[in-house]
């Protein structure tokens, strides 16, 4: 058995073929296949970097060499991939002919390069003979005969898929450059291509591939990595000092994951790595490091797996404040900052940030992340941003001040006050967020009255002043468009309060609510319940008196 790494360019360039064996299934892959490949090869794309990205393994047998030279490898694992491989390159040939980008002889060598064997005769002309059942379909797209989309033709809906996806271009509404595509998909997308000798059995080494059980994770390759790498004493130590404490540690609190943590431990780094890539970008990294290289990098992962714990549970923060703010962004149920964080954690514990600035670096991540929610951004792009902030914020930096400078670029989208106070009076909070994240905004609103003796927050539920459902009294009140202002006003702050009374309360007419509402200690239910009625015009008034509060709790960015 031989094993080897591959660049897809490496790997379909050469004068071969991959043949499909009639045992395997007819391919399968479904849209969010495609979606996750496609948003891996934007992601490489978007880097700018030059780390190559894993795509798997191809396990696979020679099979017999034909009289043209070409040589044939029997498929036993990995035809999936490979044909999607293919059918994307397809795609992309397409598009280089269509827009001729950036010369017309790209298209061409596409073809002949990567998705035929441009001398072979017959089925020796494709890289890539699928099962029978498939091969009609698939050798019209090779053969740029590409048929029209009937049934449940999955070798043409990911032809199409493709097409599709480079014609869109990218997310922030520029076209993408198909000669960098080209780069990025045959030159940075990587496979393991496992060989097998000629006395390996290729049906049994399928099934066994194939058979149920629990798969390796990320942690547990790693650690056998670590663990190979040593010898004797010295395996020992690297067992009993960093990674057996390590996995106690992390199985000690529910919510943290070891295979998320090695992967966070990455990112800090500024290193963008998905989840199933974790161990092969680790293992890249340690290669070719020294024994004593190699442990210093094992310390310091297990210095990275304590600072995720305290971050994933609060109360392993010593320090009060520090603790509250952890917490806050626990409930806010965004974990997409924490490589950033764990890079925060670093400066706070070697002194090069006090305890005050680990609280205001805290404070302007989670204004980060609350006002873009209340502003209604998506948070598709957050995990990218925070793992970027590790290049952007340099060694030297009073990192306090270049933490709020790099939040505040303008394509981070760090709502202003302006953004943020429309937010507040128009966002349906209660029905657009999580139970947490609405308590803990509305928490913080009470809290920053300032009361001598705060009331109980652990036991208020949320109340809607003017009710979920309209009855014929609150109809009368809010008059003759009473369906639409109750449709845009219902959920939103200015219409939210704490209370104790919330099932006293339910939907009772105004005059019944404001008089249990005056009786609460809530700071929050003061101005309803001093109301003559409430209204458009109350709810629109006390929204953007709560905004006014909203905007001392979470700073505001740099104007930039």
């Amino acid at each position: 058995m031989d094993a080897k790494n591959y660049r897809l360019q490496q790997l379909f360039s050469g004068t071969q073929q991959f043949l499909i064996p009639i045992y395997q299934r007819q391919y399968s892959w479904e849209r969010r296949d495609w979606q996750a490949l496609w948003d891996d090869i934007i992601e490489v794309y978007d880097d700018g970097g030059e780390d190559v990205h894993f795509l798997g393994s191809i396990v696979s047998k020679p099979h017999v060499s034909s009289a043209g030279g070409i040589s044939s490898f029997v498929v036993i694992d990995g035809q999936q991939r490979l044909t999607t491989l293919t059918l994307l390159i397809a795609a992309l040939r397409d598009a280089f002919a269509e827009r001729s980008e950036p010369r017309n002889t790209t298209a061409d060598k596409l073809q002949n390069l990567y998705l035929t064997n441009q001398y072979g005769q017959g089925e020796e002309r494709y890289k890539v003979v699928p099962t029978k059942a498939d091969q009609d379909l698939y050798f019209s797209v090779i053969d740029r005969k590409t048929p029209q989309l009937s049934g449940q033709d999955n070798i043409v809906s990911a032809y199409q898929f493709f097409v599709k996806a480079l014609n869109s271009g990218h997310l922030t509404g520029e076209p993408l450059s198909l000669s960098r595509l080209e780069q990025v998909i045959l030159g940075r997308f990587e496979v393991v291509s496992i060989t097998l000798g000629a006395d390996d059995n290729d049906y049994r080494v399928f099934e066994s591939l194939n058979a149920r059980g629990r798969p390796l994770s990320q942690t547990d390759l790693l650690r056998n990595y670590f663990l190979m790498r040593f010898d004797g004493d010295r395996q020992s130590h690297v067992y009993n000092e960093y990674l057996l404490p390590m996995t106690q540690a992390l199985e000690s609190v529910p919510t943290a994951k070891s295979d998320t943590m090695f992967q966070y431990a990455l990112q800090r780094q500024g290193i963008y790595v998905r989840d199933r890539d974790v161990y092969f970008q680790w293992k890249r990294r340690c290669d070719p490091l020294t024994l004593d290289a190699l442990d210093a990098t094992i310390n310091e992962i297990q210095f990275d797996c304590e600072n995720y714990l305290r971050i994933q549970d609060p109360s392993r923060e010593p320090d009060e404040r520090v603790r509250k703010r952890l917490e806050r962004l626990q409930r806010l149920g965004i974990y997409t900052p924490t490589p950033f964080l764990l890079n925060v954690y670093r400066w706070y514990r070697s002194n090069h940030i006090n305890t005050e600035g680990m609280v205001t670096i805290l404070g302007y991540v989670e204004s980060y992340l609350v006002r873009r929610l209340i502003s209604g951004i998506p948070n598709n792009a957050l995990n990218r941003i925070f793992i970027r902030l590790h290049d952007q914020i340099k060694p030297d930096s009073d990192f306090v001040a270049a933490t709020h400078e790099a939040l505040s670029q303008p394509g981070l989208r760090w709502p202003s006050d302006v953004d943020f106070t429309h937010g507040l009076t128009t966002y349906s909070l209660y029905k657009d967020t999580r139970p947490d994240q609405r308590r803990l905004i509305l928490e913080l609103l009470e809290l920053s009255f300032g009361h001598k003796e705060p009331p109980i927050l652990a036991t208020a539920t949320i109340e809607h002043i003017m009710p979920q459902t309209l009855t014929g009294a609150w109809r009368e009140m809010l008059g003759p468009l009473a369906d639409q202002i109750h449709a845009r006003l219902v959920h939103t702050l200015g219409n939210l309060t704490l209370t104790g009374y919330n099932g006293e309360l339910s939907n009772s007419p105004f005059s019944q609510k404001k008089e249990l509402l005056a009786k609460s200690h809530f700071s929050l239910s003061v101005v309803p319940s001093q109301a003559r009625k409430w209204d458009e015009e109350e709810i629109a008034r006390r929204a953007g008196s709560l905004a006014h509060r909203a905007l001392k709790i979470w700073p505001s960015p740099l104007t930039v």
